[in-house]
Parts: structure tokens; sequence; C-alpha cells
């Protein structure tokens, strides 16, 4: 047990609220001349998240390290589940030694390492603090509805450093969230807690109404997202959730409720397809094609996604590397070379968990993380047939809507939803770990000792990393600010400042942290044309070294060759990338 002073735990709590709370806040954005110039989403929560979590584990282990119960470590580690996880994350490091891009396996690693710790730490502070997971909910729950909140007071009181979600298709919600898949999966990733809370026994009549509000406003605006990837893990979780609720009332004998508990399933089926129609009626239809032929989802977007990756992972059965390898490793794009493809930057993101760790981490990381899901589920399957009961019930169906959202959204790819998803995962194992009772090791021995030495080491390491990346995001915002400039005027006349000030920025960040190789393209794009040859070819030959498969940076250094035989080597290349005929090189 922890026998430390409630002084310590308050501490800790507030810094793991502050952790929960504050990362789905986050943006950053550039002052223009008449507003904001650009606004970034993702990368500032990845900073939030690391330098908030490792101050965390920094000051848990500093005040907890000397009272931690050895048992309860053993007891965490030996979880089925911990050392699969452990596994699928100590693979992912190994694909390190072949991976192509470190910068990129950097910023995956460094996710992946800060969210195991912070699991485990999690659940052994829990199995003595038995109130923790309580307060990570309500932390939470509460995050979320002010991100929600912020979506819909905009309507009325537009906030002008935010972008709608979705304009193109009539989507005005501006979020902190971003593009409208993260946002949907970010609601969706709490939905059936949020609403389990209207039901807890516990509750008081003003908490059940006020999350009962908050639950249908969500929902609502959920639905009005248009993410099919998000309504078909809240249809197939829903489901799931009147099945288990109908064995439970089965069980205990209530014909009746079990009847109106199947009516009522039905009617919110039917409800959510409704007015997911009202908002997105085509969205609606080519789910409800596919589920009439599934068939065809090959011929989608994720289909053609998958049948690439298929053939990447013939010629790359280890991975390819963590990181972002649909924008910095080879595309395999045999199967519809031209649907959803980005000659600029070459992003193809996989939309899909499952398609993701394939392409990087291989069969072995995809056979790791199917263990892994399935050892979570079988325990809480068979946890709820022993005893069944509603929380163990919305549990279930909040893992089941977020596994099922993932088979086609990118999920484990964005910080956030990554983080969030692990949160989750702590509720929802909390109550399992708790149950086990390998317990009563004697505090002050050299296992708590030691992974607060490593986490302590590892919070220097990667809070560094956090915040020369958070330099690096905002050069990189400046340099997409400056490149959608129009007036060629105002580039040239602003060029020789804004070089230079690169430069100097630049100088200051440590050699691991480079620029987005898509920038060093727009730079060398822009000196080309003003005539700097010297500097377009840095530029571009960065870009290269970064991405060696742009058929845009090929096409640019041709532009700016020394010989013409130098030049029709460069569009040779190109044009075998653009026909898809380069998997390798």
């Amino acid at each position: 047990m922890i026998v430390g002073s409630s002084r310590f735990d308050r501490l800790n709590l507030w810094l793991v609220g502050g952790l929960v709370v504050i990362p789905p806040l986050a943006v950053f954005f550039g002052s223009g001349g008449e507003g904001p110039s650009f606004v970034l989403y993702r990368e500032p929560k990845l900073v939030a998240m690391a330098v908030l979590g490792w101050l965390f584990l920094s000051t848990f282990f500093v005040s907890k390290t000397p009272s931690i119960d050895r048992g309860d470590f053993l007891a965490v580690l030996r979880c089925p589940e911990i050392l699969i996880l452990g596994a699928f994350v100590g693979y992912m490091a190994l694909t390190g030694v072949w991976g192509r891009v470190y910068e990129n396996f950097l910023y995956e690693i460094n996710q992946w390492s800060l969210l195991f710790v912070l699991l485990v730490t999690l659940l052994v502070w829990d199995r003595s603090l038995s109130s923790l997971s309580a307060r990570v909910e309500d932390f939470l729950l509460a995050s979320l509805a002010i991100v929600s909140g912020i979506s819909i007071i905009q309507l009325v009181i537009p906030i002008p450093f935010l972008s709608p979600v979705w304009p193109s298709s009539g989507i005005l919600h501006t979020s902190t969230m971003g593009y409208k898949n993260p946002f949907a999966l970010a609601i969706l990733g709490q939905l059936f807690l949020l609403t389990g809370r209207c039901l807890g026994s516990r509750r008081t009549t003003f908490l059940r109404i006020a999350c009962g509000v908050c639950a249908v406003g969500e929902l609502v605006l959920l639905l009005s997202l248009g993410s099919r990837s998000s309504v078909s893990g809240l249809l197939v979780a829903t489901v799931v959730l009147v099945v288990l609720w109908s064995v439970a009332l089965l069980r205990t004998g209530s014909y009746r409720r079990f009847l109106l508990a199947v009516l009522v399933g039905l009617a919110v089926v039917s409800g959510i397809v409704t007015v997911g129609g009202w908002f997105q009626q085509s969205r609606v239809n080519s789910m409800m094609e596919i589920a009439a032929s599934p068939g065809t989802y090959l011929g989608t977007d994720r289909g053609i996604y998958l049948l690439n990756t298929l053939e990447m992972v013939q010629e790359h059965p280890l991975g390819v590397g963590a990181g972002d390898w649909q924008t910095f490793y080879p595309i395999f794009r045999r199967h519809s070379p031209g649907v959803a493809f980005s000659l600029e930057t070459q992003v193809r993101r996989a939309h899909s968990d499952p398609v993701q760790i394939l392409g990087e981490l291989g069969w072995p990381g995809l056979i790791l993380w199917a263990l892994f899901l399935g050892t979570v589920g079988t325990k809480l399957l068979r946890s709820f047939f022993a005893d069944p009961n509603t929380t163990s019930a919305f549990h279930i169906a909040q893992m089941t809507a977020l596994v099922v959202a993932g088979l086609t959204d990118y999920l484990l790819e964005t910080p956030y939803n990554k983080f969030q998803f692990v949160l989750v995962l702590f509720l929802v194992m909390a109550p399992l770990s708790r149950e086990d009772s390998c317990r009563g090791g004697s505090p002050h021995l050299g296992i708590p000792k030691l992974m607060g030495l490593v986490v302590l080491l590892a919070a220097v390491s990667n809070v560094t990393y956090s915040i020369s990346l958070g330099m690096k995001i905002q050069v990189s915002g400046q340099i997409r600010a400056f490149a959608q400039q129009r007036d060629i005027g105002v580039l040239i006349a602003n060029r020789r400042r804004f070089i230079n000030e690169l430069d100097r920025r630049f100088s200051n960040l440590p050699g691991h942290i480079k620029t987005f190789y898509k920038d060093h393209l727009v730079l060398g794009d822009q000196e080309l044309r003003m005539g700097n040859l010297e500097r377009a070819r840095h530029n571009i030959e960065i870009a290269l070294e970064l991405h060696p498969y742009n058929p845009n940076a090929y096409l640019l250094q041709a532009e700016a060759a020394t010989s013409p035989a130098q030049a029709e080597r460069c569009r040779i290349v190109a044009r075998e990338i653009l026909e898809g005929s380069v998997s390798d090189r």
C-alpha cells in the first residue's frame, strides 16, 4: 500500500487533473496582419501531454518511492495485459534499428513510453488510493465537456483563432481539437462513461441530470460532425451495451425490464441513425451501402489503404519502423494510385489502427496489439459475467466503441486520442487490477527505487525533447504562414529577413529536431522562383534526405540542376514515383 502523506496525494491528484484537462485545450496560433496567420492543434497537445505527464511522474516517484509497496508493483507488472503492452512498446523501440527517419521514430516512441509508464503508475497508485479512478474519470469527463461547450458556444460567439472542423461540408463547429475526426473520436472516447454516470447509484439527482444533459448535447454534437467511423463505433457499442444489459436482467429474472431494455436499445439505435441522417444524409447512406455489401469497402479510400499496406508488408514483414510512415516512408500505390493522395506531401493516412500498426510494426506488432486487446476484452467479459453490473457494462461498451472506431479511423495516430485511449484503459483495468491478490510486499525495496530513477532520467530527456519540439512547432507554423502568402512582392520584400530569422532559430535547436521536409520543399520552391539557386538546392536536398520518395522534390531538383543530364535523371525518378513503380530506393 501507499502510506505517504495525504498532502502529496493531493498534489499528485492536482497534477493528474492538469494532465487530463489541459491537453485537449492546447492550441498554438501566430498573429498576422489582420488576425491569426496559422493555427496548430496536434503538436501543442503532444507538448502539453509530455511536459505535464513527466512532471506528474517525477513528482509522484520523488514523493512516493520510499512508501510504495513492492507487491503492488509486482501485481501490476505481472498482469498479462501489461506484459503484452510492454512487449508491444518494446518491439516498437526495436524498430528504431531499421527505421529510416530517426526524428519520426523519436516522435512516436516518446509518446508510447510516456503512456506505458503512466498507465503502470496509475494502476499501482489506484491499488491503495481507490478513489483515484473516479477522480481521473471526473477529470476526463470535465475536459471533454469544456471542449464540447467551446464548440457549441462559438456558434453564437465566434472564436477568431479556431477554424471550422469541416467547412467544405457545411460543418462550421470550431474546436480546440482541429479537424472533425479527432474531435468526434474524443467525444466518443468518453461518451459511454458519461452515460454510465447518469445511471450511477451513488450520484445525486442533480449530478445525474447534469451528466444526462451533457451526454445528450455531446451525442448530438458527435452526430453533427459526420464522422462515419465514430458513428459506427457508437452503434456497435450501443448494441453491445443492450445485449449485456439484457443478459444481466435475464439472469436476475427481470423479464419486464429485459423487454424494456431491448425496446430502449432499438429506439436509441434508430434515433442515432435518424439524427445522423438529418446532419449528413450522404454519409449515412454510404455506411448503409457498405453494411449491405461489405465488398465495396475495398473500393473506398480506407480499403485502398489496406490493400496497399498488404502489398507493403510483403516486402517489409517486420514493418518499416515506428513513426509517421505515411509521410516519410515508401508509399505503395499499386492499387488506385491517384485516390486521396497528395503529391506535395505524400501524406496518406492509414485511417485504421490495425493498418497503421501493420505498416509500421509489421506482423509482430499487429499480433501483439491484437493479443493485448483480446486479453483486456476477455478479462472485462469474465468480470461482467461473474458479477453483472452497470459499471462493467458501460466499461465494455466504451472499449468496444473505441476499438470499432479505430478499425476505420486514425485513433492511435493523433497524440491526444492515443492519450485518451490509455486513460480509458486505466479506468477499465483498475477494478480488475485491484482484484489481484499479489500484495503485502515490504516497502523500501529496489523495484520502486529503480522505477523512480528511470522515470527521472526519462523525464529530463523527454521534457528537453518536448521543449525543442515546441520551438520547432513555432518555426514550422511561421514557415507555413510565409509560404501561404500570395503577394510575390511581399515574399521578395521579406525573404531575406525571414530566412535570417529561420537560420537564427534553427541554429538553436538540437540536431535531432528538424523541420518537416515539406517546409524545406516550400522554401526550396520559393528560393528557386526568386533565383537563389544555391539556397534552393540546399533546401531541396534536405527535403530529399528526409523523404526520398517525393516526386515534387525531384522535379524541383531538376529545375535547379547544374547539368541537363542531372535534370533528366531527376525527371526519370519523379516519373517512376508517379507511376508507382518505385517501392524502395
